[in-house]
């Protein structure tokens, strides 16, 4: 999940250039500002809610990871096929409203290493993680925003690549997600 979150940090001023051309540097700063805050806000007003389903019989820590992770993934499709900022701030806002997966994760951590001396170790592994998603997600969105002008080679003649120049890395994050959930269902 850091990963597709942070892919966007690479691009986000640009795609935001993008809807409003004519607008501002500063405006753009202000409105990529808003953009990121939407996904923690969202998180932040639903974070406990998710707590709550994750500890109720009927739903489980399961569903919760599944339901967190195939929501981030739908968001960040929206989000990467979007074409107004209003469209993106929405996908954003989704995303983060869907996603209760870092404080269930810490639950199931402690839940699952229940041995004192092992769980400093066990807890390390969720930051240790998130970094190395907070260090890949710019490189890969970089790399793979606007495909049809940074490798015309390749992408130059794909139609819907020009049309949507931020949906590639939004599509691989994706496919990192449904790998995710993948996992999640099949792996507990």
């Amino acid at each position: 999940e850091p990963l597709t979150m942070t892919s966007i940090q690479a691009y986000m001023f640009y795609m935001l250039k993008s809807f409003s051309p004519s607008a501002p540097s500063s405006k753009i700063s202000a409105r990529a500002g808003y953009l990121a805050g939407a996904f923690t806000f969202a998180q932040f007003l639903t974070a406990v809610l998710w707590g709550r389903l994750a500890d109720h019989p009927r739903s489980g820590r399961k569903s919760v990871l599944i339901i967190g992770l195939f929501g981030s993934m739908l968001s960040v499709l929206g989000f990467g096929f979007s074409k107004s900022y209003t469209q993106a701030v929405i996908f954003r806002t989704l995303g983060g409203a869907l996603n209760g997966n870092v404080g269930v994760m810490r639950a199931m951590t402690s839940e699952i290493v229940v041995e004192k001396k092992y769980q400093s170790r066990a807890f390390l592994l969720l930051p240790i993680c998130f970094n190395i998603g907070v260090i890949l997600g710019p490189i890969m969105g970089g790399m793979l925003a606007e495909p049809a002008s940074t490798y015309p080679g390749v992408f130059g003649e794909v139609e819907w690549m020009r049309v949507y120049p931020y949906a590639l890395p939004n599509i691989v994050s994706a496919a990192i997600l449904m790998a995710s959930v993948l996992f999640v269902f099949f792996g507990m």
